[in-house]
């Protein structure tokens, strides 16, 4: 593909996943209009009044929504840019070589037959389980062949969650892989595909 029809793909990605959350706002004020609000005197008894309580609800459910299609958007033009550019394929599963769940691990692209790259938006998990498990998705993307390279394109702001991406920072180098991370993240993939994602963001 030439550049501009991948940027014009960005683009009509970003609209895709901008009406379906316009859509999942419109489905989460069907829900409330339906739902009960008995759980609003818990509200109550903590000192917040219905209309701030019904406030509270929406934003949650509402961020649910964005923080979905967020993920999934950076996911989807990564995987875009890098298989129209290289030679690429994504969700390629890996054995998990360290536990016995999950039984394996997938690749959001693998490109050029050794690059194992994982791409998220912003990773602000401090689950201990989920963190042990990034942990074993490292070495099994290692012990399969590939260079794991992992892409993170806006930091957390939680202390916990920035440490523990501080510790997965340091461990990839260890095992010959990458993680880049805030703006180094946009600055990889428009190195590695010749597209500048970040221009293509409002």
């Amino acid at each position: 593909m030439q550049k501009s029809e991948i940027e014009n793909e960005i683009r009509a990605i970003r609209k895709r996943h901008a009406d379906a959350v316009q859509k999942g706002f419109a489905k989460v004020q069907e829900r409330l209009a339906t739902s009960s609000r008995e759980h609003a005197r818990v509200y109550r008894a903590l000192g917040i009044d219905d209309k701030t309580g019904l406030e509270l609800d929406e934003r949650h459910m509402e961020a649910r929504f964005v923080y979905t299609h967020a993920g999934r958007l950076m996911e989807s033009i990564s995987r875009t840019c890098i298989v129209s550019t290289r030679n690429a394929k994504s969700k390629v599963k890996v054995p998990n070589i360290c536990g016995p769940k999950p039984k394996s691990f997938e690749i959001d692209v693998l490109a050029d037959e050794t690059d194992g790259i994982e791409v998220k938006w912003r990773d602000a998990t401090t689950d201990g389980d989920h963190i042990t498990k990034e942990h074993w998705r490292v070495s099994s993307v290692k012990e399969a062949g590939y260079k794991p390279i992992r892409l993170m394109f806006f930091e957390p702001t939680g202390k916990e969650a920035v440490k523990i991406q501080d510790q997965l920072a340091a461990e990839y180098p260890l095992i010959g892989g990458e993680f880049h991370r805030g703006p180094a993240a946009f600055d990889f993939l428009k190195d590695y595909t010749g597209i500048d994602v970040l221009a293509l963001l409002p």
